[in-house]
């Protein structure tokens, strides 16, 4: 089996879109519910680079990300919204000479919605996984670290995992 150059290195500088599902825990009063969302993002890079280790990596602006899902344990619709991605977000080489696996990185101010109202906002924190191809292939799967939320006194929102 062949692969082609462009499955194994980072494609020069462009725009994406990408469709994943976000995979999130809900845990309310003791009950659990594995939500997976719909996800829409557009991504711009930058052309591959060397950092100072001399590992390539690609700079990534997303432009666009919101998930949406309906929970049944909530009875509600649930959703995030990127607001503001923050410096340094990118995709780094973790081996030298050599393009995957890499870790994503991304640091992003966001907004959680219910029924479509925004019901916090500023929020902070970072995605971190390891990829095998970028833009993610259709079926690739990775990890990705996050943060507990609490939505209300009750209601607790974990990450799992990111299908694409």
């Amino acid at each position: 089996m062949s692969t082609s150059s462009n499955e194994v290195m980072f494609p020069s500088a462009n725009t994406f879109l990408i469709n994943s599902n976000p995979i999130f825990l809900i845990t309310r009063k003791g009950e659990r519910e594995i939500l997976v969302f719909d996800a829409k993002m557009e991504v711009k890079t930058s052309d591959p680079k060397k950092n100072e280790g001399g590992n390539r990596h690609v700079g990534v602006d997303v432009k666009y990300w919101e998930a949406k899902a309906t929970s049944k344990l909530l009875g509600c619709d649930i959703g995030f919204r990127i607001t503001d991605l923050g410096d340094n977000s990118k995709v780094t080489a973790l081996q030298l000479n050599k393009d995957f696996p890499s870790k994503l990185e991304f640091n992003m101010e966001y907004e959680v919605m219910v029924n479509g109202e925004v019901i916090k906002s500023g929020l902070s924190g970072s995605a971190e996984g390891q990829i095998n191809s970028f833009p993610p292939k259709p079926n690739d799967m990775f990890r990705v670290a996050g943060k507990s939320m609490t939505l209300g006194e009750d209601t607790t929102v974990d990450v799992v995992a990111c299908a694409c």
